[in-house]
């Protein structure tokens, strides 16, 4: 339904669970900054900085932002457009 989604990542012995409109509560130094109305996940876990040589985070949220309006439109081409776009979508990965 609208407004429910969340990210988990698991480990062996346990899963954590990042809401939307909640902050990660294992991101203590807030580097992964979002906006409530949805999470991006990248390849390293929420609450750990990204090196700086594979960050697809930063632009993969501005991307979001952009390309969804703020959330005003989000749908299945918007959400292409983020998961396509440079560097997100990159040769390397």
């Amino acid at each position: 339904q609208h407004g429910e989604g969340a990210i988990l990542t698991r480990q062996r012995q346990r899963c954590d669970a990042w809401h939307l409109y909640e902050t990660n509560p294992k991101d203590s130094k807030q580097l992964n900054l979002q906006p409530g109305w949805f999470r991006l996940q990248t390849n390293y876990d929420p609450w750990e900085q990204v090196p700086k040589y594979d960050d697809r985070r930063t632009p993969g949220v501005q991307n979001t932002e952009k390309f969804c309006k703020g959330g005003a439109s989000v749908n299945e081409d918007t959400v292409l457009s983020v998961m396509t776009a440079w560097p997100t979508k990159n040769h390397h990965t």
